[in-house]
Parts: structure tokens; C-alpha cells; sequence
């Protein structure tokens, strides 16, 4: 594959969100998450936190029905 191609991937998030959804749990979550809160997708900047922060956003957002908004820095 095309080095510029995985960078790219990688910059973009992309590959981030493939090794997250791999994981059941964080594909699970993600699917229900969804679900609930079509309206606020989440962003490839989501998929840069490590899957322990991903589980634990999704599983707070799912039990306080409230959707996950971007942080502003």
C-alpha cells in the first residue's frame, strides 16, 4: 500500500476508528451509541483517545442520554 496513502489514513483519524471498532466492546457501545444519538456523530478525534477513554465516554453517554459534544481547547 501507498506510504502517503497510510499516512494520510492515519492524519485523518481513519485508522484510529478501524483498531477501534475491531474491539467488541467499543464497536458494541459505539453501534448503541448511534442509535441513541444520530444527530451527533462522532468526529475521527474521537477514535484518538485510547480505548479505555472511548469505552468509558460511550458507556457515560449512554447511561446520562446525553451525546458526546467535541471539547473546544
Amino acid at each position: 500500500m501507498d506510504p502517503d496513502f497510510l499516512e494520510y489514513l492515519y492524519v485523518t483519524g481513519e485508522l484510529n476508528k478501524d483498531d477501534s471498532l475491531g474491539n467488541p466492546d467499543v464497536n458494541e457501545l459505539y453501534t448503541v451509541y448511534n442509535s441513541m444519538f444520530p444527530n451527533y456523530p462522532l468526529d475521527n478525534d474521537f477514535f484518538f483517545n485510547t480505548i479505555e477513554d472511548q469505552i468509558e465516554l460511550l458507556n457515560e453517554a449512554i447511561s446520562n442520554h446525553a451525546p458526546i459534544v467535541k471539547r473546544r481547547k
